[in-house]
């Protein structure tokens, strides 16, 4: 782990170097309302220039190997980066009145291509944020919808190597049941979900 670390420290302190940021706030806990959903979150860490005009939002995982953050945020499957990016424009408090994002990275400290083939460097942009603020935010309002009226969906592609890697209900997850587990995949449920995933 000293290993990996000291590689991802070497690359984001570069990274800091090259793009006049500097941490300034850390562990930051911010909410917002957008379009009606209540966004909840802890930063790890809020980087910002030293005229306070740039900043990007950053995220320690150990490792991050789903795929591109904005294939990601487009099909809904990740979209913590691009929230947290929504987050922090909307806090009134957490930054100066005039910085805007630069974007937001995933710091996975395990990461590298020699490891996983993977950089520890994971990069969302604004430009990507600005792309696809409406859909995700349109996504996310129609699935806080799907939870408000009780659909729960059993999504199978969620399987091995995913969340249900570290997922605390797993002794109970229908996943397991194959008969549900099939049922799920061509449920009129799902084809929702699909249907607000495909929406974009």
């Amino acid at each position: 782990m000293r290993v990996h670390l000291a590689r991802t420290l070497t690359e984001d302190i570069g990274s800091l170097r090259e793009s006049g940021l500097r941490p300034r706030a850390f562990e930051l806990p911010l909410s917002a309302v957008v379009d009606g959903v209540k966004l909840m979150g802890k930063l790890d860490r809020l980087d910002w220039d030293a005229a306070g005009a740039r900043y990007r939002v950053v995220d320690y995982k150990s490792t991050f190997h789903k795929g591109r953050l904005k294939n990601l945020a487009r099909d809904l499957v990740q979209v913590q980066a691009p929230l947290y990016l929504e987050l922090a424009e909307q806090s009134e408090s957490a930054l100066p009145e005039s910085a805007r994002p630069v974007g937001a990275d995933i710091l996975a400290i395990e990461d590298s291509a020699a490891t996983t083939g993977y950089d520890c460097i994971q990069s969302f942009t604004r430009s990507e944020w600005e792309e696809l603020r409406e859909p995700v935010l349109d996504g996310v309002r129609r699935l806080r919808g799907m939870m408000a009226e009780g659909k729960f969906l059993v999504t199978p592609d969620e399987g091995q190597g995913k969340v249900c890697e570290y997922c605390s209900f797993a002794s109970v997850c229908r996943k397991s049941h194959g008969r549900t587990r099939s049922r799920a995949e061509d449920s009129r449920l799902r084809a929702e979900f699909e249907e607000i995933r495909e929406r974009r």
